[in-house]
């Protein structure tokens, strides 16, 4: 059966002061054959172990995450994804968080609102076509009763917007190479939104195909971020 994957990734805090982060980003990863994906970053994995090549921070961890690889390991895991042969593509969410109206800033009801405008962005806008099944995978953040409630908010989009049976999942990143390719294009939008770190980005702009402000027309500010 032909099977669309999600894998839904998030960078920022949830931090709704002066002291926590600007931006808070949700993107997808979406694509047919993560096969492709997770080939390519295990031969690069296996690549960078002899001479400790994989720098210090994967070595005790032994997983990519991009917030904590060196940027000689970045650069090599960012090539890698050129040499992916099946297509894929990643969507994105972004939330300026001085924006956030006070009944949102709970962190499973903001999770929600962005975890269901970026599945809405991935089966409105995915070029995927003839697809029988659907698995969307999360990341780990919550509690089980906390992905219980989202769950439920997630099962209803995917129900009304796919309409094909479905698995949805809540995952540890780094038991997931799909997923720690979705860290690494949610690290490269998230640097671009709130520090203006654009290298990362421009390495993954090919495979971004759209970054939606969601709070973009609202006028009110709630607070003051720091300078």
């Amino acid at each position: 059966m032909k099977t669309l994957y999600l894998f839904i990734d998030e960078s920022g805090n949830f931090d709704f002061s002066p002291g926590g982060t600007k931006y808070f980003v949700l993107t997808v990863l979406s694509t047919t054959y993560p096969y492709s994906i997770g080939s390519k970053l295990l031969e690069l994995r296996y690549d960078l172990l002899p001479s400790y090549a994989c720098g210090p921070s994967m070595e005790d961890r032994g997983y990519f995450h991009a917030s904590e690889d060196t940027n000689a390991v970045r650069n090599r895991v960012y090539s890698a994804f050129t040499n992916v042969e099946q297509a894929f593509r990643v969507d994105a969410v972004i939330a300026q968080k001085n924006k956030t109206c006070p009944s949102l800033r709970i962190p499973t009801e903001f999770y929600k609102l962005l975890g269901v405008t970026v599945l809405k962005f991935a089966f409105n806008r995915a070029a995927w076509s003839g697809y029988e099944q659907i698995v969307a995978v999360f990341s780990n953040l919550f509690n089980r009763k906390e992905r219980g409630a989202l769950k439920q908010a997630f099962k209803s989009v995917i129900k009304e917007y796919a309409q094909v049976p479905y698995a949805l999942y809540f995952h540890d990143t780094k038991f997931d190479l799909c997923n720690q390719a979705g860290d690494y294009f949610c690290w490269a939008i998230y640097g671009k939104w709130e520090s203006a770190r654009t290298w990362p980005y421009e390495k993954a702009r090919s495979f971004i195909k759209s970054e939606y402000p969601i709070f973009e027309r609202g006028a009110e500010e709630y607070y003051a971020y720091k300078k």
